[in-house]
């Protein structure tokens, strides 16, 4: 697609979606053309939405770790560069579905077999322990740096926030005031993050409804 159809198509899906953003837009454009088979604005919008989060995840990892990219803002260089930013865009969106391919697994509807007990009660305390955490926003960005790090740049944000509450279910009589405890959390989180990449096969699910296949 060169620039000028860009330029149109990205006018055109302004118009259509309302509400999202020049960047949102860009990305649709980016993976729709990677992926002519991708329903973008409809059954495929979830896979806009991750994308998009871990674009911006990505955007700030390269602003902590390059100096010539702290004053980096993707909208400004489009009007300057949009061939540039267009091809940064091209090599960013190939990596990611390669990574959503290989990392998230879509399962349809319901499953006839329940969830075992253990395993939603291990999800509730995780849940009621990460809203306790104060500093789990800082300890979650310094989760996706180090996936990112390890070029899992697909889920970033979910897969961190799974492999804290995981550890947090590991600390018995878990105190958010100890600091020898979020030490420990810490270092066995980006541990964890650095053996992602070792993994093979899917990590997230995500269950949809029988529409999505229509």
């Amino acid at each position: 697609m060169s620039l000028t159809e860009l330029y149109y198509e990205e006018k055109r899906l302004l118009k259509r979606s309302g509400n999202m953003n020049q960047i949102e837009v860009l990305l649709s454009l980016k993976l729709k053309t990677a992926d002519p088979t991708l329903d973008i604005l409809g059954s495929d919008r979830k896979v806009l939405q991750v994308a998009t989060k871990d674009f911006t995840n990505y955007l700030n990892y390269l602003s902590s770790t390059d100096r010539n990219a702290k004053n980096f803002q993707l909208e400004e260089n489009l009007e300057k560069d949009p061939e540039e930013v267009s091809s940064f865009l091209t090599v960013w969106t190939g990596i990611w579905l390669k990574k959503w391919k290989q990392r998230f697994k879509l399962a349809l509807g319901q499953t006839n077999n329940k969830e075992p007990s253990q395993n939603q009660d291990n999800a509730i305390k995780a849940n009621v322990l990460w809203s306790k955490l104060d500093c789990r926003e800082e300890l979650l960005e310094q989760a996706i740096f180090a996936l990112i790090k390890n070029s899992e740049i697909c889920g970033s944000s979910l897969i961190a926030e799974d492999i804290i509450k995981r550890e947090l279910l590991k600390i018995k009589n878990f105190d958010t005031n100890n600091t020898q405890q979020l030490l420990t959390i810490l270092n066995n989180v980006l541990k964890r993050a650095k053996e992602i990449q070792q993994r093979s096969g899917s990590i997230v699910s995500i269950r949809v409804g029988k529409e999505y296949y229509q």
